[in-house]
């Protein structure tokens, strides 16, 4: 029973709550008071002497008397702490109160310092107002009173001193002005002395253009020759191909009803050529078959060997046979490449140069176009040498496009050429008439190779010819629109 009224009291007792309210402690010390007063009145006293858990009542009892009387004294302890807080806080109120009635005070001054610092002021520049008034006043009295005392004399003299001033002004003026004169005469001078300047660079700009047109004229004129060269080599081989059949079947046909004639045929039938008209060609001086003038393109060689090429010249002379176009295995006929890859490179040059002689002009019209920048100092004519400046780097910028492209093309006519040499040749025409027929049986001209005849791709020297019209047309393009960009 002991063991069990230990473990039900004292746990109780010794874990008690670490802060209570004054209310709480009021509310607990008026029961004690109560429950003490009902003990002493209860008529039935109890001995707790006499009980079974004594002890554990009396050491109970010990510990409640004990935290009875912490309490009272932590009580006691708080009270005066609330007295002290409230006593502080009355004293905080108080500073603040004596504070801001502080702040209101000096508000209050520096607002009326204010205002009368703001009187002084308006009565001060009232004053002098009054003052300078009162200046003006007594220099014009002055004035008259000098006026007055002065001789009659003297008023001319100073008359004549003014104009002598005026006059003086009036002449520096007008020696300015003849300066200023002088000078726009040389600008002027210098102006119109530039603008023949550049009127003569543009009349030799435009002579190069007109020679530049010129000669893409002739390239043009150079590719449609070789074009036409192609088609009628197309057109020549499709008609030899049709008269070797025919004469094989004639043989037969002899051969089946005349078996016993020896004699063999001593004739052949007029082969039939296609003969470019000399109206029809792009540029032609004269329409003779012997070779003119010489020209830059090779225009009239080419036509001279065209006409020189045919075989009813052929059969007249004998020695014209070694110039005649070999026959591919393909069944076409290869075109002289020396003429067209000499005309297409002179050309080529020529353009090059051209180009490059007008890019170093335009950079000598830049340096000196610089240097009339640096030197004028009039911001008119600065500007229009400006705005000259940027059409000229973009000329500038436009022609070494211009040059670039022409370098690509030059390096691909270069390696089509060494891809043509590197070619294996084609085999002569000095072979007998049945290799001829063989050929002729086994190659049979179909209208898709006359196409492609026709078209000029057999070989890469027409790719080449073709990629070169191209290109000279977009330089024919360009130089169009330069010149209508000049004009404007």
């Amino acid at each position: 029973m002991e063991s069990v009224s230990k473990e039900s009291y004292l746990p109780s007792f010794h874990q008690f709550p670490l802060c209570a309210s004054l209310s709480e402690f009021e509310s607990a010390s008026s029961k004690e008071t109560q429950s003490s007063a009902l003990k002493n009145i209860s008529p039935h006293p109890y001995d707790i002497l006499q009980a079974p858990n004594s002890r554990a009542l009396i050491s109970a009892l010990k510990t409640l008397q004990n935290k009875i009387c912490r309490l009272e004294s932590e009580k006691t302890h708080a009270r005066d702490r609330l007295t002290n807080l409230s006593r502080a806080a009355g004293e905080h109120k108080k500073v603040l109160e004596s504070e801001k009635r502080s702040a209101e005070w000096a508000a209050q001054e520096a607002t009326s310092q204010k205002n009368d610092v703001a009187m002084q002021l308006n009565n001060a520049e009232q004053r002098c107002s009054l003052l300078e008034k009162q200046l003006d006043y007594m220099r014009k009295m002055m004035e008259n009173a000098d006026i007055q005392n002065n001789p009659i004399h003297q008023i001319p003299a100073q008359k004549e001193q003014k104009d002598m001033l005026e006059m003086q002004s009036k002449l520096q003026k007008l020696e300015v002005l003849e300066n200023e004169c002088l000078r726009l005469k040389a600008t002027h001078k210098s102006s119109e002395n530039k603008i023949q300047f550049l009127e003569e660079k543009l009349s030799v700009e435009e002579q190069e253009r007109k020679a530049l047109q010129d000669k893409a004229a002739q390239v043009q004129t150079s590719l449609e020759v070789n074009r036409i060269l192609l088609s009628s080599a197309s057109s020549q081989n499709s008609t030899q191909r049709k008269v070797k059949k025919k004469k094989q079947s004639k043989q037969k046909n002899a051969i089946s009803k005349e078996p016993s004639s020896k004699e063999p045929l001593s004739k052949e039938p007029p082969s039939k050529c296609f003969f470019p008209k000399a109206g029809e060609l792009p540029f032609v001086a004269g329409k003779s078959t012997t070779s003119s003038h010489s020209l830059s393109a090779n225009v009239q060689n080419m036509l001279h060997m065209m006409k020189h090429q045919s075989p009813r010249v052929s059969q007249k002379d004998p020695k014209t046979v070694e110039h005649k176009p070999s026959i591919l295995p393909g069944g076409s006929r290869s075109i002289p490449t020396r003429l067209m890859s000499s005309s297409t490179g002179d050309t080529l040059s020529d353009i090059l140069l051209a180009l490059q002689d007008e890019l170093g002009q335009m950079s000598f019209e830049h340096q000196e176009l610089l240097k009339h920048i640096d030197e004028t100092k009039n911001t008119d004519m600065r500007e229009d040498l400006e705005r000259e400046l940027d059409y000229l780097v973009k000329q500038m910028e436009i022609k070494s496009d211009q040059i670039i492209k022409l370098k690509r093309h030059q390096l691909n006519v270069a390696k089509l050429k060494k891809t043509a040499k590197k070619q294996p040749r084609p085999p002569s025409t000095t072979k007998p008439a049945e290799d001829e027929q063989n050929i002729g049986a086994t190659d049979p001209c179909t209208p898709r190779n006359k196409g492609n005849l026709a078209n000029g791709t057999g070989t890469p020297n027409s790719k080449a010819s073709l990629e070169l019209l191209k290109s000279v047309r977009k330089i024919q393009m360009t130089l169009k629109k330069d010149d209508i960009m000049w004009e404007k």
